[in-house]
């Protein structure tokens, strides 16, 4: 993330970082509350029915949504990222999971045919709690979804909307998902590199010990001689290879 944000700054881009989600009439969050001893209930229809979204949040608290119905296709995420490039000013870089939909041919030519304002960079595998969109989706779910009941889907998209659209209004709601420890601006690089690294000459441990003739625990350890080593008090003659 460092390089990306570097490369950003340099060409003046603004980074965005999208995900898509869909909404159910029949999920549960949220809590309720009533009297001792009896359990709390909650009417809520007994259609199913439901939508999708998908969005992309900055650092800085911005927000760009669509609401859309149906499957998430291609078409659909073409047509987001055209808005996105309206919405916004100057060069973007959206940074996606890898979905299909997000590596497929026309997605790929479309980012080609823009690429003076746009660029797409795919996240690791299996690794969502590096995204902060998530946040934002769990966002809706719990306070579009949790405190509303929508009848139909009419309901229930006016409803997330417009809980979108009091987001956009409250930027520091959306900066303050990046402050999760989880997420990528935040998390440590562990896909740099996985190796431990070599310590400094003046804190290497030598081949063998100086003082008891013991081979000493590291990787240097197979460099020391192989021969059957004297008591601590005859070292001084040990030779090491």
């Amino acid at each position: 993330y460092p390089v990306i944000a570097k490369q950003a700054k340099r060409e003046g881009a603004q980074i965005y970082w999208g995900d898509e989600m869909g909404l159910r009439s029949d999920h549960v969050s949220g809590k309720s509350y009533a009297p001792a001893g009896q359990t709390p209930l909650i009417r809520a229809t007994g259609q199913r029915f439901g939508c999708n979204m998908i969005s992309a949040i900055t650092n800085k608290g911005a927000l760009a949504f669509m609401v859309f119905e149906g499957k998430f296709k291609t078409p659909t995420f073409v047509e987001f990222l055209g808005r996105l490039l309206k919405h916004a000013q100057g060069k973007v870089c959206l940074i996606v999971d890898g979905h299909p939909v997000h590596k497929s041919g026309i997605v790929k030519s479309f980012v080609q045919a823009n690429v003076q304002r746009l660029r797409l960079i795919l996240l690791p595998g299996y690794c969502p709690e590096l995204n902060p969109d998530e946040l934002l989706n769990q966002d809706v779910k719990t306070n579009a979804l949790g405190k509303s009941r929508p009848a139909n889907k009419g309901e229930m998209i006016k409803a997330v909307r417009s809980h979108l659209h009091r987001r956009q209004k409250q930027p520091t709601i959306i900066r303050n998902m990046f402050k999760e420890k989880h997420v990528w601006p935040r998390a440590p690089s562990r896909w740099a590199s996985r190796t431990r690294p070599r310590p400094p000459a003046s804190r290497r441990p030598s081949s063998c010990s100086a003082t008891t003739g013991v081979p000493a625990r590291s990787w240097a350890s197979r460099n020391c001689c192989s021969r059957t080593l004297p008591p601590p008090w005859a070292a001084s003659s040990v030779p090491c290879s």
